[in-house]
């Protein structure tokens, strides 16, 4: 279980990116060894540089945007932040949140990790999470504790009324219940 107010990062976030650009390079690599075979060496050279110079890049992004990556639980929210060039950051209310997933793809599966989606109701539209996170190694965990802040946020509408709104144990959705059956009752 993670503490609340205390930003923490996707472990395992960058060991899942490298091996993803260690894939690319092994796998553009190869057809370098072979264009250097069937068009001479300065061509071949020129295409491992190229393929090298990308997985380079690859891996310093991927140091660089897990230095940035992290997350936290705090009172009322979850809050994401990312980002090398452009820092972004996500609250997302427990009182918003409809669903959370988890899913775990075979190279997060090959280092242990596995990511936890962020379902919304007002999304706007949108067709994928409002908040995903990759490479955390204690996902399922994760998604529990989450799902235990939104449980415990259920009631938080009845709290939230002005004193003397609502009757004391009574939720918004008895209110809205009992206020149905009074329409009900008139139309009748």
């Amino acid at each position: 279980m993670r503490e609340e107010g205390v930003w923490f990062t996707p472990e395992e976030l960058a060991t899942v990116r490298n091996r993803v650009a260690a894939i690319f390079v092994a796998v553009f690599g190869l057809p370098a060894v072979v264009v250097s075979a069937v068009f001479g060496a300065v061509v071949g050279v020129a295409v491992a540089a190229v393929v090298v110079a990308v997985g380079g890049a690859l891996w310093w992004y991927n140091r660089a945007f897990e230095r940035t990556a992290a997350l936290r639980f705090t009172d009322d929210a979850i809050q994401y932040r990312r980002g090398v060039w452009f820092r972004q950051q996500s609250d997302v209310p427990y009182r918003r949140i409809t669903n959370v997933t988890t899913s775990q793809g075979p190279l997060e599966r090959w280092v242990g990790a596995g990511g936890v989606s962020v379902q919304t109701a007002g999304q706007s539209g949108q067709t994928g999470a409002e908040l995903a996170v990759t490479g955390l190694p204690d996902y399922e965990a994760l998604k529990e504790q989450l799902m235990a802040k939104v449980r415990a946020t259920d009631g938080a509408d009845a709290a939230d009324a002005p004193a003397g709104q609502r009757e004391p144990g009574t939720t918004a959705d008895d209110e809205l219940l009992a206020e149905v059956r009074r329409i009900r009752e008139l139309l009748e």
